[in-house]
């Protein structure tokens, strides 16, 4: 299944080769979105089959992420983040 800006309900945040997971809270137009991150707890250390427990956390501010002319999901910061139907969250430990 092709992921659209309609069909999403994730941004998962990308910074180098570790991945934060954020909810989709609203579309504010097709190309702004307001999301906010989801709290992780890891239930197993092994780098190649990494276990990840999500919940919401409220508490986290709320981030507008627009769809810039190279095709790339940014916030204000210039940080990319990919749009999925599920969370995501990788932890490289090689870091």
């Amino acid at each position: 299944m092709e992921v659209t800006v309609e069909n999403a309900k994730f941004a998962n945040q990308i910074l180098g080769t570790d991945v934060y997971p954020f909810e989709i809270l609203h579309m504010i137009s097709p190309t702004e979105l307001e999301i906010r991150e989801i709290y992780t707890s890891s239930y197993g250390q092994n780098m190649s089959e990494q276990k990840w427990r999500f919940s919401r956390d409220e508490n986290n501010p709320l981030v507008i992420i627009k769809l810039n002319k190279d095709g790339k999901w940014k916030d204000s910061g210039n940080i990319t983040y990919s749009l999925d139907v599920k969370p995501r969250r990788y932890y490289d430990f090689s870091f």
